[in-house]
């Protein structure tokens, strides 16, 4: 098997290594370069604050703008991190009503026993918040309903009894 895959490995290691680099740290590695967007919206974010922005949030489109110009892509950009960018367009309403809805929603689950549904679960959580596009792009947010939606009638068999015959 390993042989099989020998050249693609061996580019995937290439890959990694070109970027580790190229990367200033750790992090910035980890993050692929969201720990520099995230700077700039940090910044932008902070930059003529009110107490409105923590609860509401300064917009998304306003946030991109502000993100775009500058981390000098002149384009618009999110920071590519679900948490920080609901946070900086939508607030702490945001955040509540996003993380505290998909909390909400598995704390309903039928079979509090199953792993393989707790696993799903952290791992969706865990990329909105380091990876992203889980909240804001349609197939992450597609991968995370269904899970959701396993968690709410998964059922665990009873004993003696079989899912499918």
């Amino acid at each position: 098997l390993t042989l099989k895959f020998a050249e693609q490995i061996k580019a995937i290691i290439g890959r990694f290594t070109y970027f580790m680099g190229t990367s200033d740290s750790w992090i910035q590695f980890i993050l692929s370069g969201r720990s520099d967007l995230l700077i700039c919206g940090w910044k932008e974010y902070w930059n003529d604050f009110n107490l409105l922005d923590l609860f509401f949030g300064k917009g998304a489109y306003n946030m991109q703008v502000l993100i775009g110009h500058a981390s000098m892509w002149g384009t618009l950009k999110n920071v590519e991190m679900d948490f920080f960018d609901i946070f900086f367009s939508y607030g702490l309403l945001g955040i509540v009503v996003t993380y505290g809805l998909v909390v909400a929603v598995y704390k309903q689950r039928k079979n509090r026993s199953s792993r393989a549904l707790k696993v799903l679960f952290y791992i969706c959580v865990f990329f909105s918040v380091l990876g992203g596009h889980i909240f804001q792009d349609s197939f992450g947010s597609t991968i995370l309903a269904l899970v959701l939606g396993l968690n709410l009638c998964w059922d665990s068999p009873k004993k003696g009894r079989r899912l499918a015959k």
